[in-house]
């Protein structure tokens, strides 16, 4: 997984500052006692921890790239949520680029953190081209095959493939209103209310993350590889469980998937920290797992574009009350 160790060294940028990217800094102790406060706050930054987590998992659970969208105004605490994610492998900062990237820039990244997650900020910085073209982006990404590129002589390169979780966040929903069903499936998007951590632990959160990272990455890949297969006995059981109540509820079966797989990171990172058995998570605890996730989740309905354009009409009416109030003619 590490590039240091990985049969693909060669094929990533020379470019990339892979010392100071998956150097290690900082005190165990004070991040796993971090990871208690930071997962105490909701199920927001559980799923941030537990789709990075997933990351190195895709390839042991033979599953679709995962995506995460966080939507959420400025200020609530979405990056410090991410970056703190982020801060098992390596240095966040440098595990990141902003929607200003290229998409060159974006199959870059995730090439050169191939079995790791990957943070795309600030999606209001998208340029125009991105914009365009987002639902290609999330195919992109989602079936782990950079675009194709000619050589000098004419002939096709060799397209580059990855594995991985890409998480992005912003004010808005990643894709646009009239998206269809395939590509919610390959996403996940969580409409975030109010504010993930307050503005002060956000600000404290920035702070510890500078200072503490790399700390559990190698640790916890190491430990995916010796455990793959209870790994994925418990995978199946979260993916069964989730499938079931999510087909009573009409939300689409890829995103179940995706959720299950997310979830199986998180709480198999928590028992990496703590040292317990698996077994020790009961049906009860995906319940309440379910439930808790279900309300950001798109329905088999909700991705319909008729359904959803119906919805972006209602909510432009809601929000602009004055401009629809009834007219009456002045016969002078």
């Amino acid at each position: 997984v590490y590039p240091p160790a990985s049969e693909f060294w060669k094929m990533r940028p020379s470019t990339f500052d892979y010392e100071r990217a998956f150097e290690t800094k900082g005190d165990k102790d004070a991040w796993k006692k971090k990871f208690e406060e930071v997962t105490s706050a909701g199920m927001i930054p559980r799923m941030t921890i537990g789709a990075a987590m997933a990351a190195p998992l895709i390839d042991v659970l033979k599953i679709r790239n995962l995506q995460l969208h966080l939507s959420v105004d400025t200020g609530a605490g979405k990056s410090a949520a991410i970056k703190f994610a982020l801060s098992v492998f390596g240095n966040p900062e440098k595990l990141k680029v902003t929607f200003n990237a290229t998409a060159t820039a974006l199959d870059s990244l995730a090439v050169t953190l191939n079995d790791l997650p990957c943070f795309v900020d600030e999606l209001q910085a998208a340029n125009k081209k991105t914009r365009e073209n987002i639902e290609s982006v999330i195919y992109q990404f989602a079936e782990g095959a950079a675009r194709g590129r000619a050589a000098k002589n004419g002939t096709n390169r060799p397209i580059k493939t990855f594995r991985g979780c890409r998480i992005t966040s912003g004010e808005q929903d990643l894709l646009p209103d009239n998206y269809g069903a395939g590509a919610a499936g390959r996403i996940i998007q969580l409409h975030c209310k109010g504010k993930i951590f307050d503005s002060d632990f956000a600000a404290e959160l920035h702070r510890f993350t500078r200072e503490n990272y790399g700390l559990f990455g190698r640790d916890w890949t190491a430990f995916i590889v010796d455990n793959a297969d209870k790994i994925k006995e418990f995978f199946y059981y979260v993916e069964k469980e989730f499938t079931e109540r999510g087909a009573a509820k009409g939300y689409i079966p890829a995103q179940m998937q995706a959720v299950a797989a997310i979830m199986t990171g998180y709480h198999i990172f928590n028992l990496f920290l703590t040292g317990k058995a698996t077994d020790e998570i009961t049906k009860a605890q995906i319940e309440t797992d379910f439930e808790e996730i279900k309300k950001p989740l798109q329905t088999n309905s909700t991705a319909d574009n008729a359904a959803r354009a119906f919805r972006s009409v209602i909510e432009y009416v809601n929000a602009h009350p004055r401009e629809f109030v009834k007219q009456t003619c002045n016969s002078n």
